[in-house]
């Protein structure tokens, strides 16, 4: 059996995202490996937001930001003791990530697919999809959990 001695999970923050936090812990724990949770900063710049910061406030905002919300998964959700630590980058999520996982040299990639199909899917792409056929170790995928249907409350007669 192959030895486990690092994870990443990329982390944008979603409900799919945290599901597979949950798994990369559970794997982590399991396999006493460290847990490298990453996030991918995507700019996107409009002329309103150059006129208040210049670009680079802007990067480093979002990267700061970024970067503060995964101190504090890992300090919520991470168990003492587990070896973790937050990475930010920015550019293209699935480039980044592959990137991040090669340097670190992961054994096992942790993530989340959103589940978008037909317009959705060839608007946004698939970050999982671009990781899955470029990552550089196995590649755990985690589909979205199930929304909860709202249940009818049964009526009563009096």
């Amino acid at each position: 059996m192959r030895k486990v001695n690092e994870i990443v999970c990329p982390i944008d923050f979603s409900r799919p995202s945290n599901a597979a936090l949950k798994e990369a812990i559970g794997m982590a724990k399991q396999y006493k490996a460290e847990l490298i949770l990453v996030s991918v900063v995507e700019p996107i710049v409009t002329g309103l937001m150059l006129s208040v910061y210049t670009y680079q406030q802007y990067v480093k905002r979002l990267k700061n930001s970024a970067r503060d919300q995964l101190k504090a998964m890992i300090a919520k959700y991470v168990p003492k003791g587990m070896k973790a630590s937050a990475v930010v980058k920015t550019g293209d999520p699935a480039d980044e990530i592959v990137r991040i996982a090669k340097s670190r040299r992961a054994d096992l990639l942790v993530i989340a697919t959103h589940g978008r199909r037909g317009w959705g899917h060839l608007i946004f792409g698939s970050v999982a999809e671009k990781v899955i056929r470029l990552a550089p170790c196995p590649v755990l995928v985690i589909h979205p959990p199930k929304k909860r249907k709202a249940t009818k409350k049964k009526r009563t007669r009096k």
